[in-house]
């Protein structure tokens, strides 16, 4: 992809997010009201509806059994935590919602330093991490577990935005920025720190946006190349994938759920999620049910009994 047009896809998809707040939004419905059970849940992002739609995990061809409209504006990336709550970065909204699991209102707003937030991920601590792609000064902000106010700012290391971010096992933050050479480019932050390392992924073309970034639980690193298009699969301490997989559409963002059995990947072209078998990586389902569009994926742990 040439890089005036990649800057200006990149561009229009923000500005999108952003046009979406002026999308009237229905009245938001409980989701318990839904008949909740304690599988898994799938969270999807449709910009394009103001909404977070819901899913059962396993289910084939399933419509949405619960819809999250309240607080939702311009949705784009997702995170659950350990509890199965959700965090919704709205890009057009400026903020952060979070909601209990089975809540449909929001039970806390991140907003301080909040500027066109894209993505968002929560430590074991409760830490919450914010990309912000229209701010270069606080590229990414660190809310501490129940606070509001961000204790750590980190500036763009370069002409860039992010795009993505993701935390290893140790809480390394990792984040994905593209720059105005329409490439992703990928820094490691050890906990606590605002300078990052350039991690020099190859990704396999002279031009590329890879926005998803996740690690499994053997510390391999799966990254959405867009451009590619396709998922690969990079082993710790690795530059070059062991493997390639999903090589169709755009695949956006990816998240794995609590057994790691499998792998969801939500594709901008097809309008769709993709559900693979991991680490066997077959295709087994693909949600489309109920989505205008799509954007980020979290997948929520299995509720206590």
């Amino acid at each position: 992809m040439r890089r005036a047009a990649t800057f200006v896809l990149l561009s229009l998809t923000a500005c999108t997010l952003r046009e979406q707040a002026l999308i009237p939004s229905t009245p938001p419905q409980a989701l318990h009201a839904r008949n909740f059970t304690a599988a898994p849940l799938v969270y999807v992002s449709d910009p394009l509806d103001n909404a977070v739609e819901v899913y059962r995990e396993g289910g084939h061809d399933q419509a949405p059994i619960a819809t999250v409209r309240a607080g939702v504006r311009g949705p784009a990336g997702l995170a659950v935590d350990d509890a199965g709550n959700l965090y919704v970065a709205n890009t057009a909204g400026d903020s952060v919602t979070e909601y209990r699991r089975g809540g449909s209102s929001p039970v806390a707003t991140y907003s301080k330093d909040v500027l066109g937030p894209v993505d968002v991920a929560i430590d074991d601590e409760g830490t919450v991490y914010v990309a912000n792609f229209y701010s270069f000064a606080h590229a990414v902000v660190e809310f501490p577990s129940g606070s509001r106010a961000p204790s750590l700012t980190i500036s763009a290391p370069c002409g860039c935005y992010p795009i993505g971010l993701t935390l290893d096992a140790q809480d390394n933050l990792y984040v994905a920025y593209n720059n105005f050479f329409a490439q992703t480019v990928i820094y490691e932050y050890t906990p606590g720190s605002t300078n990052g390392t350039f991690i020099n992924l190859q990704l396999g073309a002279a031009r590329w946006e890879a926005a998803g970034v996740i690690f499994d639980s053997a510390a391999n690193l799966l990254v959405a190349n867009a451009t590619l298009p396709g998922v690969q699969v990079f082993p710790p301490g690795e530059l070059n994938p062991k493997k390639v997989f999903g090589k169709r559409g755009a695949p956006r963002f990816l998240q794995l759920d609590a057994p790691e059995k499998h792998l969801f990947v939500t594709d901008t072209v097809r309008n769709g999620v993709e559900e693979y078998s991991y680490p066997g990586i077959k295709l087994t389902n693909v949600l489309r049910t109920g989505l205008k569009s799509v954007y980020g994926v979290a997948v929520s742990p299995r509720a206590p009994l």
